[in-house]
């Protein structure tokens, strides 16, 4: 019988790891149409965890909200609303570039990528008005 004895390593105490299959390196990359980062806050903190068990390293973290805003080839008219949708298309083009070259992403790319769209502090400051959450809901449905 196999049995296989939790380890310690890292400071963490965990279970046998295949590092042929866990211990790769790899990019967290969250994708979600939600405008507030209420959605998705949790899931880099899951995956930098996720990396201290499995002894791998967290390359990149790549996260969109606001993805319906980037359909620019569906509605032209997003581009012109939105200057920004082309900066951060270019990024995430420029992220894959350096991971597939250099196997990891470089922080500065990784923040044009994850930049919002809509300009701060105006939408941070009404973000949370219901007028401006219908108006961005309406304007979304349209697509």
């Amino acid at each position: 019988m196999d049995i296989r004895v939790p380890r310690l390593s890292n400071g963490l105490i965990h279970h046998h790891i295949n590092p042929d299959i866990s211990s790769k390196p790899f990019v967290t990359l969250v994708v979600c149409g939600n405008l507030e980062t209420a959605s998705w806050k949790s899931v880099p903190a899951y995956f930098r965890t996720y990396a201290q068990f499995m002894e791998a390293r967290q390359v990149g973290v790549l996260v969109r909200n606001a993805s319906g805003l980037f359909d620019y080839q569906k509605n032209p008219q997003l581009g012109k609303d939105f200057p920004k949708i082309f900066e951060v298309c270019r990024a995430y083009e420029q992220a894959g570039r350096e991971l597939a070259t250099m196997g990891r992403i470089h922080r500065h790319t990784q923040n044009k990528a994850n930049q919002e769209v809509i300009p701060l502090p105006f939408f941070s400051i009404l973000k949370n008005l219901r007028p401006i959450k219908r108006m961005v809901l309406s304007y979304t449905k349209r697509l």
